[in-house]
């Protein structure tokens, strides 16, 4: 496989070799920050969750401190009646000092004595409190927070970060196919000068300065190059032309002798 990679890779073009370089650094950058955006989002959400849930138990368990004191059952159900005004919440229930339940609220099956927690991945956030009157414990109270809303929003943020790292690759690889067009354009350019001038010498011709430092430096050289080429077969030529006029006036001068 890496092998086979290799090969594919030595076998392109130098500026297919240049976008894929870029799209690769740019996928990789738009995946690294998708994938902080989702555990970024997924710690807050959590962590909002939890704070939330906690400020509902804690003002809960004050509210009850006088039904709970008094067996006012009356006054459970009227207390946990103001949870109608957190959706979120799917259902709290109410326990007296024995461990018996003596209010619930929502039509969600009350969570087992130790179970606490919870987080998005299991979509529930299950809390409790004990509640206390002057430091003696005269209930508890345990609530169950849905998570679903959270988890919808966070895909939203999630959707919306997607399309924004689609739209910056596409215009990146973009920009980089144009950066790469004009980075490798003077190298191709001198490949096929080297190659017409390696099949006809007479044919080739200078190429245009530019290219940057490095490509730049070579183009200069291959322009000295073919001036040097010129000025050889130029004084070659006036060399031959010289020995043909010597041999002709030899000629003659002997033909007169």
């Amino acid at each position: 496989m890496r092998q086979a990679l290799r090969r594919h890779v030595a076998a392109m073009s130098l500026h297919g070799r240049l976008s894929g370089l870029v799209a690769l650094a740019v996928g990789l950058t738009a995946l690294l920050g998708m994938a902080a955006v989702i555990g970024t989002g997924w710690w807050l959400q959590q962590e909002r969750a939890r704070e939330d849930a906690h400020e509902v138990v804690l003002t809960l368990s004050y509210a009850l401190q006088a039904a709970l004191a008094f067996d006012d059952k009356r006054g459970v159900a009227e207390t946990l009646a103001i949870l109608r005004a957190r959706p979120e919440i799917a259902g709290a229930w109410v326990y007296d000092a024995q461990g018996r339940l003596v209010g619930q609220y929502g039509k969600t099956e009350a969570p087992a004595a130790d179970e606490r927690g919870g987080g998005l991945a299991s979509g529930r956030l299950t809390v409790g409190q004990d509640v206390t009157v002057d430091g003696i414990k005269v209930g508890s109270l345990v609530i169950t927070n849905e998570l679903s809303r959270l988890w919808a929003t966070l895909l939203l943020a999630v959707g919306a970060v997607g399309l924004a790292s689609v739209a910056g690759f596409a215009t990146t690889l973009l920009v980089a196919r144009r950066l790469a067009s004009a980075i490798t354009r003077p190298v191709a350019q001198l490949a096929l000068a080297s190659s017409a001038m390696a099949a006809d010498p007479a044919s080739a011709q200078h190429l245009a300065p530019g290219g940057g430092k490095e490509v730049g430096a070579a183009v200069d050289a291959f322009n000295r190059m073919l001036d040097e080429l010129g000025a050889r077969d130029a004084a070659l030529l006036e060399a031959n032309r010289a020995l043909e006029q010597r041999v002709a006036d030899r000629t003659l001068a002997l033909q007169r002798e």
